[in-house]
């Protein structure tokens, strides 16, 4: 019976009991409930079978027209900025369609006039159902959503928070690992990058140390803070990923003799666990190759006997 039935009748048939479930003299007793809770069952168990199955971005597809529809929604101001509503509309009209989304509607998406609020509530729903965008998808909700829109209030202000790390987690959410530190600085005009550091990704630890940033200590004192903080648990705070980084950025950029021998020495003074020894070594040997000339004296090699 079920498998007849396409998305729409299916959707009807769910509607139709809900409906005369709500409008009938039912008597509920244990056999009248048992039997409209599996009538039910079996409606929405069919309808969430269709919906696993329905490829929502073919043209055939009852909801292909969708998000076209709503790019032109015309949402009042106090609609935008009233934080019921945006949370009752992205249940119902962007969760579903998560996995189609695209640049263009995301763009149009961060004109519209949220206010911080509101913003960071999609942002954090955003967050909370990342599995549900493609894995292209993710990475255009900062590039044409988050990103303009932090932009464009910047301008104004911005969307202010106690501290940087809490700016991070309201205002970038998930997507924060896409974000450049440069970019970060760009979007909030009160970033700070030391102040960030329990959240920052290994990448962006590694720029915090190889690049300039106005406001910050000198780079010793940088290199220092860093350092402290990793090597507390430099397992799981990811260490040999951040290391990793920071090779290939101070590669591109370039950095101090002085920074090269601090960073190096903190690494053979450093504590870790056994498994991480070896790759500990490996990342000072590039270190020291790549340092300029006379950093580091030449390795000693043995005589032959």
């Amino acid at each position: 019976m079920w498998g007849k039935l396409n998305l729409t009748d299916l959707v009807e048939h769910v509607a139709t009991v809900l409906h005369c479930a709500a409008r009938s003299d039912l008597t509920l007793n244990e056999e009248t409930l048992s039997s409209v809770l599996l009538h039910l069952s079996m409606n929405l168990n069919a309808l969430l079978q269709q919906l696993s199955m329905t490829n929502f971005s073919s043209q055939s597809s009852p909801f292909n027209d969708i998000l076209d529809q709503m790019v032109h929604d015309t949402f009042t101001m106090s609609n935008l900025q009233d934080e019921s509503f945006v949370r009752l509309w992205f249940q119902i009209k962007l969760k579903p369609l998560l996995s189609t989304l695209t640049p263009e509607y995301l763009t149009c998406l961060s004109h519209k006039e949220f206010s911080c609020q509101t913003f960071q509530i999609l942002v954090s729903e955003l967050s909370d159902n990342m599995l549900l965008v493609s894995e292209e998808g993710v990475q255009d909700v900062y590039q044409y959503f988050i990103r303009p829109f932090l932009s464009r209030q910047n301008v104004s202000g911005g969307c202010p928070a106690e501290n940087s790390s809490i700016w991070i987690t309201l205002n970038l959410g998930g997507f924060s690992k896409f974000a450049t530190l440069r970019e970060m600085y760009q979007l909030n005009q009160d970033f700070n990058a030391i102040d960030a550091l329990v959240v920052l990704s290994p990448r962006q630890t590694a720029e915090l140390i190889v690049e300039d940033f106005a406001g910050l200590p000198e780079k010793s004192v940088i290199i220092n803070i860093v350092f402290d903080h990793i090597l507390v648990s430099p397992e799981d705070r990811r260490l040999l990923e951040m290391l990793r980084y920071l090779i290939m950025l101070a590669g591109q950029m370039g950095l101090e003799c002085s920074s090269y021998q601090q960073i190096v020495q903190r690494l053979q003074d450093s504590v870790v666990p056994p498994h991480m020894k070896e790759p500990i070594k490996y990342y000072i040997s590039q270190l020291e190759q790549m340092a300029p000339p006379g950093c580091f004296p030449p390795p000693v090699t043995k005589p032959h006997l």
